[in-house]
């Protein structure tokens, strides 16, 4: 349906017009320009397999990220309750150290669970946005509060420095 290409034809001695010579050429350059569009359409599907495959592969990373992320409070939660069930003798204070792991681990796989529900909406466009007017610098403290147990896991020290005035922002 476009022009993808000129054939031109020249003779060393002049000729008259000969339609059916016409039509065969016109032929030939119909066929030829079906190749060209044929080769670029497999170039252009090359290019989207290739692609694809690349999709495919992050989304393999990310289902084992995933994977990993998820059963690390799994395996402190089975871990933490079969010790309290294997050792009916454990102090009081010792229980309830175990059952605040347990609490604490179970909170981090619902925020797990629900960023990647978040995320999945997000992508499908089925986000429900809760905009409105927030401290930055409380949301950071309130970042921070929550990725206490983690940091303090890995022995990372991290605080929040507000070197001038902060601003309200507008955010989900």
């Amino acid at each position: 349906t476009e022009v993808v290409g000129v054939l031109e034809f020249y003779s060393r001695e002049a000729a008259e017009r000969d339609d059916g010579l016409l039509r065969v050429m016109a032929n030939v350059g119909t066929v030829l320009g079906r190749v060209v569009e044929r080769v670029r359409a497999e170039r252009a599907l090359a290019a989207q397999n290739e692609q694809l495959l690349q999709l495919d592969a992050l989304k393999d990373e990310f289902v084992s990220l995933v994977s990993h992320e998820l059963r690390t409070p799994l395996t402190s939660i089975r871990s933490f309750s079969e010790i309290l069930l294997d050792n009916p003798e454990l102090g009081a204070e010792e229980r309830a150290h175990f059952l605040r792991i347990i609490t604490s681990e179970s909170e981090r796989l619902t925020r797990l669970i629900n960023d990647v529900l978040d995320l999945s909406k997000i992508e499908s466009g089925r986000m429900d946005w809760q905009v409105e007017l927030a401290d930055l610098v409380e949301l950071l403290r309130a970042a921070v509060r929550a990725a206490e147990g983690f940091l303090t896991e890995r022995a990372v020290a991290l605080e929040v420095a507000v070197p001038v005035e902060p601003a309200p922002v507008v955010c989900d």
